[in-house]
């Protein structure tokens, strides 16, 4: 006789979090079979399996499910055969939240334009720094939480992680009170290395002149007045002027001179990143990124390892030398009065500066070699047994002198071969007059060149096949 039992189907997830049960009834039982004399008669019926909540729990705890039953949902199985019911259900772990560092200030405002009322933006105003003062928070560091282990159906504990720690970034200039990073005087905030660094702040309300003296400092000098000449002011970090500069600054990372720098051929203006001001007239300025005017460059000699630009008020570049890594771009190249002045791209300065420094030293040490030469053919032609000791040890230092130049003269000679090899080659420089490229202009991309005889209107200037060629911008 079949098994009209109804059968009770588990299935267990596999993380061991839940339990699903099905109550599957068995198949109706066959129609009565006819009496041969007489009719149909019935099988005596058995006992019809009652199931309870009781009996199918009994079934799951058997099968060791003993957390998180769910009666109702015991119950309305029995009465949906056929359908699954999720009757048991673990707690899941929840693993803890790793610690993290929240920062009180914002390096990205760094460097954007002053905005005014009515919506437009001052480029001439920018604010470098970000300063904080003595006792401010500069960050936080928000603690990790513990895991909250779980239990699966089972009844077995489920392990959670605990959140990971992480140490207050403290750098130079600061203390940790508690979870908090603290500024120890006010200055500027950097982040140096990873860690967070207060940078002292020097402010000179008024001029560098003779009431301050020369200014040598670690960290960023402000002057809210001018740099007057034979003044200068030396900064390791950044150096911000609201005035002009007549006089010298030697920068050890940005360079902001609000008003404009003028008449310091003879002085120093030097930045190991970016140089930003309104004019640069008769001074030599260099920067080891970017050179930013905002009105003109006139007879000066400018040099920056990334690009010039000079594209507001005037925009113009006249007279002097102007010499970028990568770009030049201003308005106006030169002036109507055919005035010299010379534009170079597409090679590291510093390269270009050693390869002449090469150039003047190889040139001197031809000269000294050759005198020693000279010399040396006027001992040889005479017995060197003739020559008294002196003399002999003359012509010992004399020789030994000349190995020496002779093998720094190779070497002199290979690196100049090197770097000539390294100039031909460059060909991405670019250089760009957005208006005007006059007469008088010498451009020099590379290792090639090309004078400017005649106007030339809004235009791009590039190297191709081994020559400086007009395109369009």
């Amino acid at each position: 006789m079949a098994d009209n039992k109804p059968k009770i189907d588990v299935k267990l997830a596999r993380d061991g979090l839940s339990a699903e049960l099905a109550i599957i009834l068995p198949p109706p039982p066959a129609a009565p079979v006819p009496a041969p004399d007489g009719p149909a008669t019935d099988e005596p019926a058995a006992d019809e399996p009652v199931l309870t909540v009781d009996l199918v729990k009994d079934k799951l705890k058997s099968m060791n499910i003993k957390f998180g039953l769910n009666d109702e949902a015991v119950a309305l199985a029995i009465l949906n055969p056929g359908g699954r019911f999720e009757v048991a259900r673990g707690v899941p772990p929840v693993n803890g939240t790793d610690a993290r560092i929240k920062y009180y200030f914002n390096l990205d405002e760094r460097n954007r334009p002053r905005q005014n009322p009515d919506g437009s933006v001052d480029f001439k105003h920018i604010t470098p720094f970000i300063i904080k003062h003595e006792g401010d928070v500069l960050a936080e560091k928000i603690p990790a939480t513990a895991g909250i282990p779980g239990t699966n159906i089972f009844g077995n504990p489920i392990p959670a992680r605990n959140g990971r720690d992480v140490r207050l970034p403290q750098g130079k200039g600061t203390h940790i009170v508690d979870l908090t990073l603290v500024a120890d005087f006010t200055g500027q905030v950097e982040i140096i290395n990873g860690k967070v660094t207060m940078l002292p702040v020097l402010e000179i309300n008024g001029d560098v002149d003779t009431a301050t003296g020369n200014i040598d400092y670690d960290g960023t000098v402000i002057v809210h007045g001018s740099i007057q000449t034979g003044y200068i002011v030396n900064a390791t970090a950044n150096i911000d002027v609201e005035g002009s500069m007549t006089g010298s600054a030697i920068a050890g990372q940005d360079l902001r001179v609000n008003l404009g720098i003028n008449g310091t051929v003879s002085g120093r203006i030097e930045a190991r990143q970016d140089i930003i001001t309104r004019f640069i007239d008769n001074a030599v300025v260099r920067a080891g990124g970017n050179i930013v005017v905002y009105d003109f460059i006139l007879h000066s000699h400018c040099t920056a390892q990334g690009s010039i630009t000079c594209r507001d008020g005037r925009g113009q570049i006249a007279g002097g030398k102007t010499v970028a890594g990568s770009e030049i771009v201003a308005n106006v190249l030169g002036a109507p009065a055919a005035s010299h002045t010379e534009i170079q791209v597409g090679i590291d300065p510093d390269l270009r500066e050693e390869y002449h420094r090469l150039q003047k030293e190889l040139a001197s040490l031809n000269k000294d070699l050759d005198n020693a030469h000279k010399v040396l053919d006027l001992f040889r032609l005479r017995d060197p047994q003739t020559l008294p000791p002196d003399k002999q040890q003359l012509v010992l230092r004399m020789t030994k002198l000349q190995f020496q130049m002779s093998a720094q003269k190779k070497q002199m000679e290979e690196r100049l071969a090197e770097l000539e090899k390294m100039f031909a080659s460059v060909q991405h420089g670019k250089i760009k007059a957005l208006h005007t490229c006059h007469s008088g202009v010498k451009l020099i991309i590379g290792n090639c060149s090309r004078q400017v005889t005649a106007p030339i209107a809004a235009s791009a200037f590039v190297v191709e096949q081994g020559e400086i060629r007009v395109a369009p911008l």
